[in-house]
């Protein structure tokens, strides 16, 4: 995994961008940028590394990892997110069906967590549970500045 850099082109300056789009050699090397960035990320083969349960240790027992910034914002009638955090906790054996573990992630039984705070991107949808899989990067880092446990 790798950062980069990345700032509109021209400054953001759609007159600029037009510009220099006009002109056939600057058109050309974008494009040429364009097509190894696509080729680089058609090689990418991530792989499926650790359970959850694996790299976090969480303050409580049963715990979920959603897309979202924070906490309040999944229980704000985010129903995509409450239904993927329902169906992780039937997954995981905490509710016999997603209308309990509905109840139980409202009432605090199952907590919900923000992935970012613990260095973890997720589909906007996603959640993650304790024995989900996932692609681990150790260079990650928290917003915060705290490096994960390795």
């Amino acid at each position: 995994m790798a950062e980069v850099e990345w700032r509109p082109p021209a400054g953001g300056d759609a007159a600029l961008v037009r510009l220099l789009v006009a002109d056939a050699e600057t058109r050309d090397r974008v494009d040429a940028a364009n097509r190894e960035t696509m080729a680089r990320m058609f090689q990418a083969r991530p792989v499926w590394s650790t359970c959850a349960r694996q790299r976090f240790r969480p303050r409580y027992p049963r715990w979920t990892l959603h897309a979202l910034r924070s906490r309040t914002t999944i229980r704000a009638n985010v129903r995509a997110h409450r239904r993927a955090a329902a169906w992780a906790a039937v997954f995981e054996g905490w509710a016999p069906d997603p209308e309990s573990a509905a109840l139980a992630l409202a009432n605090g039984g199952i907590k919900l967590e923000p992935a970012n705070a613990h260095s973890v991107v997720i589909p906007m949808a996603g959640v993650i549970s304790p024995s989900m899989a996932f692609t681990w990067s150790p260079t990650g880092h928290r917003q915060d500045g705290v490096q994960p446990d390795q």
